[in-house]
């Protein structure tokens, strides 16, 4: 058995995407598997889900779905948005890697990519579903930087996209 901790891009609910089905399939394969939400960030307080943001800052305890553990996690300001923000996102991402000690860890975005990189001992695999330069034109430099780190560093890198691959040579 495996411990897998997948960084995900979205949460849990609604459980629908490609992400989730993975996390589904290395469960009922035996694997023990942590889904970490993307995280909320502190618009939250405005709504309903303040009591939800500020658990994730504090680390609460993951919830049980099926064979899942999914840890919610929160932040200020989503790590996309700049440097600083990215920063301060990824600590608290690696800070939460480092309490939960993974065998195999997969990013699913390239801002999280420096936390999981972090985790030395541990398999360090990039899951590219979507071409983020395309999506956010404007960060695209930072974003093509973070690739070029990936590339360097991942043990491996999957492609959901064959678009994608011939676009990045």
């Amino acid at each position: 058995m495996t411990r897998l901790i997948l960084c995900a891009k979205s949460s849990w609910d609604p459980a629908f995407r490609r992400e989730h089905e993975l996390a589904r399939l290395a469960a009922r394969a035996g694997h023990e598997v942590s889904f970490v939400e993307r995280p909320r960030d502190i618009r939250e307080l405005a709504n309903s889900r303040r009591r939800e943001w500020l658990d994730g800052l504090a680390g609460a305890a993951p919830r049980t779905v099926g064979d899942v553990a999914v840890i919610g996690r929160s932040t200020f300001v989503p790590g996309h948005r700049h440097a600083v923000a990215g920063r301060l996102d990824q600590r608290l991402l690696a800070s939460l890697l480092d309490r939960l000690g993974g065998a195999v860890i997969v990013a699913t975005v390239p801002w999280d990519w420096p936390a999981v990189a972090r985790c030395k001992g541990a398999r360090r695999i990039f899951d590219c579903t979507d071409d983020w330069c395309e999506i956010m034109p404007a960060r695209s430099g930072r974003l093509r930087a973070l690739y070029d780190r990936i590339a360097r560093e991942a043990d491996a890198i999957i492609c959901a996209s064959e678009y994608f691959v011939l676009s990045a040579r």
